[in-house]
């Protein structure tokens, strides 16, 4: 009798005990699967799912090792960001390899140093949920608030941030417009949190003794177990738990469920309100008027940075740029409101005579294809500094009929490795390990980081005329001459429109004007939310546009993940944003971070030709606030964290 209670005692312990390599498996097993995840959570996929799964696994992973040494957290959180880093960003050795001219060796090393020093953020969310377990009256403020801090504090070089994870969720997303990308990202890991308090409060409520159900239970083992305190490292949480009158704390089975389900109702009400508000915006800016946009990705080459020499390839970019917009300005019947070149359209060359990089050649052809169109022309080049020609920014100029001098803004957030190589200035022996590293500058001083534009809503729809037609002679040798080039194309607009005798072409469909502001964003700077927003501090703009060449970046899902992250910055600033790319992916993004249109594909050359209500301005708190949104959101969880402390303060004062 007693033996056969013996075999049946050692039966039950084999299948409902914790297997001793159920944790190591687990944790062999749960770091690759998060990074996958991860990866499948940003652009082309956009699964939020992914992302949440990602964030449950990493979450398991330090309830696993919660009891250990802070240096092992560690080191499985490097593992982690090592995960991500080759799922998600695998690309990043080779595009350094590719644009600054590095070696293989090199490049590794260099993403090595990238999964410590530019993944800081992972270290800090997995120390967040490690920290949790250990104080578990505090798990969710601690979660959040280390959320937040990786994305406000982490160095970056391609940034992304938690929230890229819901990019698609289309309405967790909206929570950007109150907090920017930072909120959605904090309240994800929240709930990858507060899942695992629901799942753990349930499964102590489940019975089974069907063997599948046991063995599931044996192979998942400490991740999934609820925390006790058995061990004397957890004991300074045990007691915080027993004095503490924190709500968390209270909150227990189906209520602590029914408050999860109440905030995820909270958050996806917020997101139908959001929508439906920039629904109502769109409608209304229709009303007042849609601009006749053509944003040209050119397609022109997969250069990142090279010479004043290299002029087969600067005429091949100045033949597709004229040729392009020509062929759009004649297929819109010279009707459009604004004409977007993409960055690095004609590389390296500017149209500032008497300035190193100056092309007589570019200057003459944007002048004949701005002369033709009489529409506000933005297009990419370099400029040099007046005092110092060392210095070379990385420029966007807008002409303008109704505006006659030329506006201009200089990139602020240069690329590392692509643009300049950080620490030259230290140690200039960087430069034989990253040859090919650009010289660029940084416009650190004040500049206009708005442009204002003038619309017509009159403006007619034409049939050109022909050089030859508008009596245009010896047409070769207009590139020479860039006086001689815009008078041509002013002519033929002129002729065509029949009021070729009006000396100073005030057209008289001018005499109805509307003036409308846009922000500026060059290449990756519309990954950075406080460079969209600043624009707001002391303008209103009507839309954003940003110009980039993604080619640097060296392989499709890069372009991908680029375009899906940029969308953001159009829900937190409640404005369309117009991406017009070199190579990929150009599209237009409604104050709800959704594609107006179609994306353009990845090195297909081609125009997008839409009417996009731009005046569809929806107000967010995000905008409004500015860079206080992040510093408020981390300060009201600070003091959430102290008052959660005060009871176990006192309790501790008493005794």
């Amino acid at each position: 009798m007693g033996s056969k209670k013996k075999k049946k005692s050692d039966r039950s312990s084999s299948t409902g005990s914790v297997s001793p390599y159920a944790g190591y498996t687990f944790f062999l097993i749960g770091i690759p699967v998060s990074g996958f995840l991860f990866s499948l959570s940003l652009a082309p996929v956009s699964s939020g799912w992914a992302g949440l799964g990602s964030l449950i696994l990493m979450m398991a992973l330090a309830r696993y090792l919660y009891r250990g040494s802070f240096w092992l957290m560690l080191f499985a959180a490097w593992l982690l960001s090592l995960s991500f880093q080759l799922f998600a960003f695998y690309w990043i050795p080779g595009t350094i390899q590719f644009y600054a001219g590095t070696s293989r060796e090199a490049a590794t090393v260099y993403a090595l140093l990238y999964s410590v020093v530019y993944q800081l953020r992972v270290f800090l969310l997995f120390a967040g949920f490690w920290l949790s377990f250990r104080f578990p009256s505090r798990g969710l403020i601690l979660v959040a608030l280390f959320a937040l801090l990786g994305d406000g504090l982490a160095p970056q070089v391609f940034n992304w941030y938690w929230g890229n994870m819901t990019e698609g969720w289309t309405l967790w997303t909206q929570l950007a417009a109150l907090g920017g990308v930072f909120l959605p990202g904090a309240m994800l890991a929240v709930l990858a949190r507060w899942t695992y308090d629901v799942f753990t409060e349930w499964s102590r409520h489940i019975k089974s003794n069907h063997r599948s159900f046991l063995l599931i239970q044996a192979w998942l083992g400490e991740p999934f177990a609820a925390p006790d305190s058995r061990s004397s490292s957890t004991n300074s949480a045990s007691a915080d738990v027993g004095s503490t009158n924190s709500v968390l704390i209270r909150i227990r089975g189906w209520k602590h469920s029914l408050c999860m389900v109440v905030a995820i109702l909270a958050i996806l009400l917020h997101g139908f309100w959001n929508v439906y508000r920039v629904d109502q915006a769109i409608a209304s800016g229709k009303d007042k008027g849609s601009l006749k946009i053509a944003m040209l990705q050119t397609g022109t080459s997969k250069k990142m940075l090279g010479s004043l020499g290299d002029y087969d390839h600067a005429a091949s970019s100045m033949n597709r740029v004229v040729n392009q917009s020509l062929e759009i300005i004649q297929k819109s019947g010279a009707s459009l409101d604004l004409i977007i070149l993409p960055e690095s359209a004609i590389p390296y060359h500017g149209i500032a005579p008497g300035q190193k990089g100056y092309s007589v050649t570019m200057h003459a052809l944007l002048s004949f294809i701005y002369g033709t169109a009489q529409t506000p022309l933005l297009f990419n080049q370099l400029q040099h500094d007046k005092e110092d020609t060392v210095l070379t920014y990385n420029t966007a100029t807008l002409m303008d009929p109704g505006h006659r001098s030329q506006q201009h803004y200089r990139k602020r957030v240069l690329i590392p490795y692509g643009e300049y190589l950080p620490l030259e200035n230290y140690f200039p022996w960087l430069r034989s390990i990253f040859p090919r590293a650009g010289t660029y500058s940084p416009e650190n001083r004040n500049q206009n980081l708005t442009m204002d534009m003038s619309y017509y809503p009159d403006r007619p729809r034409l049939q050109l005329l022909t050089v030859e037609e508008a009596g245009i002679r010896n047409p070769e040798a207009l590139w020479t001459n860039p006086g001689d080039s815009l008078r041509a194309g002013e002519t033929i607009y002129a002729k065509s429109l029949g009021e070729f005798d009006n000396a100073k072409n005030e057209f008289s469909y001018r005499s109805n004007s509307k003036e409308l502001k846009f922000a500026l964003l060059i290449c990756y700077e519309d990954l950075i939310p406080e460079l969209a927003i600043s624009a707001f501090k002391e303008e209103d703009p009507d839309f954003i546009v940003n110009i980039s060449n993604d080619s640097w970046l060296n392989d499709e899902r890069a372009m991908q993940q680029h375009y899906g992250a940029a969308r953001f910055r159009s829900i937190e600033t409640g404005r369309f944003l117009l991406r017009t790319t070199l190579t990929g992916i150009s599209g237009i993004m409604d104050p709800a971070g959704r594609d107006f249109v179609e994306p353009t594909g990845v090195n297909v050359p081609g125009t997008l030709l839409e009417q996009v209500p731009v005046q569809s301005k929806s107000s967010t708190l995000y905008a409004w606030l500015g860079p206080w949104a992040w510093r408020i959101q981390v300060m009201l969880l600070l003091v959430f964290l102290a008052l959660t402390m005060l009871p176990a303060s006192r309790a501790r004062k008493a005794k």
